[in-house]
């Protein structure tokens, strides 16, 4: 299809659209160019270089010249790209044979420890990048394998940055806690964190140590230290001691002030990420100048299309923060290190931006319109991140540790009971990185509830926590119940959260999704969405991995489509039956309805399988007055379920009881 471009004194020309992606997953077309140099610097994560206007440049001026008449002119879109891909090692002992990469699986290619490769003539689409042959001391950041949009006629990059150690994995030798200080200097220290972080193994943190409860980021240092005690930790107050000890790392300062202009602190913020300038308002200008650092930028006056007009081209493709004015430290580190344009508007204005960005690429945050903000991401291939409150996720990211998998999955051969209704308890909003992050892994309404082992629970749980804070992540995992009562997690969304009805590259998020699931170890995936459409949710299903589907209505506390059942392939879509969810039913509905219905037999009735969510804001007690919280709320339902009429199970048993008996065995 063209695009069509008015222009003064001539009918409408149609160009076609230079720099798309396309909607459906191809492969690699035969005889792919090869070409490699030692060059550049690379940068910590993937992006797309900016789309090429000057390509435009000739066949706009050919159109004009014949501007004469009123016909349309095509012009051809290339349907070919490249992929360049960099490696940089740091660290000791580093591999000395290299690695390889690998695109769709396809032959690899040697890669040195320290090397560029471009391989050319790949069809536009996504593309599977794999490093291997990476040395068991060697940890590779971000995800591996990644999955890169190609554009036609462009050049996408991506960079692996490789950490070694002596032996195990890479982690820093000395973790620098910055204690806390006013706004304005939190803020500076922040924008430090990002750079630094951006060429360390994450030894600058962000934690006050007044509390090392969540949720302080140095609770999550002493998860670190219990495993690693060889790390050491020195914390300071004063800024000019981190200035002064990263000074060489830095560019210069960008000046800000809420004062004059509120967003001048977001678009400060982008401009540092990709000028490596630390931000300063006129209350901590003072330590630049003491530092002798020059002025870079100016953002007092400045405006988000000007910043991204002057710095498009170096923003991070995969990456936007929508991030709201008023907050300080949260957040902008994390932003600075990937290079992020950072940005706050009403999130239908989320598209001028989001249009430029790769396919399935993640918009860190929150808006004003929790419904807009996911649609307008959906129909721009973005997912949405909740991350606005994360605190030092520059630091934890780079905690470059194993995942662990997760503690239990049911067997296949598991039996199913007789005279039995089985339930489900799921936690929601597992999507909200800031809340994964922050009290949810040790507060008693949650994760941390003395009840949790009593019963069986699954629980919402973003692979991406795996890349923001993998420390964090191995704890949940870690600290499942596996006893009589187990925990299971199931993915919430893929990487982030989106309506699938109304996202347009569906090839794409189904890759998306299926590499999420297999980096969280993850066999049940949890999909909201205010349609059900099964042209976008059937390919999700056809994922090895992923054995059934949990689907959730926008609307009516998730349960709007009242337990439905419906299969795809052998495998089962199950819709919220019950919601636990202040205003909408309590832990006595819930439990007087499942005692009493007629669908008391897994074997040879599919409605005698039903899902709770477990909303985890709610703050009534068990008979939806009073006061109570999520976890003690199930825990009262559980006690008044008639244990032999109904059957408390995860939701991964659920499912392996739908698809033995109805539909093909996982």
């Amino acid at each position: 299809m063209g695009h069509a471009v008015e222009m003064p004194g001539c009918e409408l020309v149609r160009l076609a659209r230079f720099g798309s992606t396309q909607k459906d997953l191809v492969g690699v077309p035969r005889g792919p160019s090869l070409s490699r140099s030692g060059q550049g610097p690379p940068e910590l994560s993937d992006r797309r270089t900016q789309r090429r206007g000057l390509a435009l440049v000739a066949p706009v001026a050919l159109a004009l010249a014949a501007c004469g008449g009123s016909e349309s002119i095509a012009v051809p879109t290339p349907s070919t790209g490249s992929v360049r891909i960099t490696t940089s090692t740091t660290g000791e002992n580093l591999d000395p044979d290299g690695y390889a990469v690998t695109v769709d699986g396809a032959t690899p290619r040697g890669m040195g420890v320290s090397d560029t490769v471009t391989i050319s003539q790949l069809s536009a689409g996504n593309h599977l990048i794999t490093l291997n042959q990476v040395a068991l001391n060697c940890a590779v950041g971000g995800l591996n394998p990644r999955t890169l949009g190609v554009s036609a006629d462009d050049t996408t990059p991506s960079d692996f940055a490789v950490r070694c150690a002596k032996d195990g994995p890479a982690l820093p030798q000395t973790v620098y806690i910055w204690t806390g200080g006013t706004s304005s200097q939190n803020v500076m220290i922040a924008s430090l964190a990002g750079i630094v972080n951006r060429n360390t193994s994450g030894e600058l943190l962000l934690s006050p140590l007044g509390s090392r409860a969540l949720p302080h980021p140095v609770f999550w240092l002493d998860q670190l230290l219990a495993a690693h005690p060889e790390v050491q930790t020195q914390a300071a107050g004063d800024p000019s001691f981190f200035i002064g000890r990263y000074k060489s790392m830095l560019s210069g300062y960008v000046l800000y002030d809420r004062a004059v202009n509120a967003h001048s602190i977001n678009v400060a913020t982008s401009i540092a990420g990709v000028t490596s300038a630390i931000i300063v308002d006129p209350a901590t200008l003072s330590y630049a100048a003491a530092a002798n650092l020059p002025l870079v930028a100016d953002a007092r006056s400045m405006t988000y299309s000007q910043v991204y007009a002057q710095y498009g081209s170096q923003f991070n493709r995969t990456m936007l923060f929508h991030h709201g004015t008023s907050f300080d430290e949260t957040l902008k580190d994390y932003a600075v290190m990937n290079k992020g344009f950072v940005f706050y508007t009403d999130p239908t204005a989320l598209s001028p931006f989001a249009a430029n960005q790769v396919h399935q690429g993640r918009v860190y945050g929150w808006g004003t319109s929790e419904y807009d903000l996911f649609a307008q991401a959906s129909q721009n291939n973005q997912q949405i991140v909740a991350g606005d409150w994360t605190w030092s996720s520059s630091t934890t990211a780079r905690w470059n540790v194993p995942l662990a998998p997760q503690a239990y999955h049911p067997p296949t051969t598991i039996a199913t009971e007789s005279g039995k209704h089985y339930v489900a308890f799921v936690m929601s909003d597992g999507d909200n990185v800031s809340s994964l992050t922050g009290a949810w892994a040790t507060d008693p309404r949650w994760f941390g509830s003395p009840y949790r082992g009593t019963f069986d629970m699954s629980w919402d749980l973003s692979s991406t926590l795996a890349e923001v804070n993998p420390v964090a992540f191995n704890y949940y995992y870690q600290h499942a119940s596996s006893g009589a009562h187990k925990d299971n997690f199931i993915s919430a969304h893929g990487a982030g959260t989106l309506f699938p009805s109304q996202y347009p590259d569906n090839a794409g998020l189904v890759a998306s999704i299926s590499q999420s699931i297999k980096l969280a170890d993850q066999r049940i995936i949890s999909i909201l969405d205010p349609s059900y459409d099964t042209t976008t949710l059937y390919p999700i299903l056809a994922d090895p991995q992923i054995i059934g589907m949990m689907f959730k209505t926008y609307d009516a506390g998730y349960r709007g489509r009242d337990g439905a059942l419906d299969w795809h392939n052998g495998k089962p879509i199950l819709s919220v039956k019950y919601s636990l969810w202040d205003g909408i039913q309590s832990a006595r509905e819930i439990a007087d309805a499942l005692n009493v219905s007629p669908h008391r037999d897994g074997v040879h009735d599919p409605a005698s399988y039903s899902i709770v969510n477990v909303h985890p804001w709610s703050t009534a007690g068990p008979t939806g007055t009073g006061s109570g919280n999520p976890m003690s709320n199930l825990h009262q339902l559980v006690l008044w379920l008639d244990s032999t009429k109904v059957s408390v199970v995860t939701i991964e048993e659920l499912m392996v009881h739908l698809r033995k008996n109805f539909g093909t065995s996982p």
